[in-house]
């Protein structure tokens, strides 16, 4: 009973945020900053670096496998 009344406040708490008042460009917020444009990640830029991270891993556990 305990978990269920705390997850229906989260549920509560984050609905609240979702129902506020939206702003179009150009109207104002309140005490809100406009939207900023944000660089979109491309999937290939998160591959090859997840690939990098994954290549290092490797070679640095390959070299504590051939020093033991």
């Amino acid at each position: 009973m305990k978990k269920l009344i705390v997850a229906s406040a989260a549920l509560l708490a984050s609905a609240q945020a979702s129902l506020a008042e939206v702003c179009t460009y150009g109207e104002s917020c309140g005490e809100y900053p406009p939207p900023t444009n944000v660089p979109e990640i491309s999937a290939q830029g998160s591959i090859a670096a997840l690939a990098v991270v994954g290549v290092i891993t490797l070679l640095a556990w390959e070299r504590r496998r051939r020093q033991a």
